[in-house]
């Protein structure tokens, strides 16, 4: 995928060194007159950047989003998708944590069974005989047809 500002450097140079129109420039490039016009108003980011990387430092475990709200309680006029932008752009991306494995209790045997009810297992999708079936091979451990 080519970006605009590719396109508008490929139409100067078609239009500088082919002596080539603006319009037909751009329809052979595939980019529309407009956007070949086109010029960003982004306002100048120096003064956020500054104290973002500063919160980053400050605040090393935290992401875009607590140091966006931080940002906007100083009172800088920025939204979550400007702070993401300036924040990748610094490259203050935060590592991945390692996910601790977590240590399963010892599973001890459970009791034998010796009785009635003391046992039940069952199936969702069985019919009335099924569920008896399981239930006696459940207590018994013998298997019933």
């Amino acid at each position: 995928m080519v970006t605009p500002a590719v396109k508008r450097d490929v139409v100067r140079h078609a239009q500088q060194h082919y002596g080539l129109s603006q319009r037909r420039a751009c329809w052979l490039v595939g980019l529309h007159p407009s956007i070949y016009r086109y010029s960003q108003k982004r306002p100048d980011d120096t003064v956020v950047r500054e104290r973002l990387k500063q919160l980053a430092q400050l605040h090393g475990g935290w992401g875009y989003r607590p140091l966006a709200t931080r940002l906007r309680e100083e009172g800088y006029f920025v939204n979550r998708k400007r702070v993401l932008r300036l924040y990748r752009e610094e490259g203050l991306k935060l590592r991945p944590k390692k996910r601790r494995k977590v240590v399963s209790v010892q599973r001890a045997k459970p009791p034998e069974t010796t009785g009635v009810n003391q046992k039940w297992a069952g199936a969702r999708w069985a019919g009335l005989y099924q569920r008896q079936a399981q239930l006696w091979q459940a207590f018994s451990g013998v298997e019933h047809h």
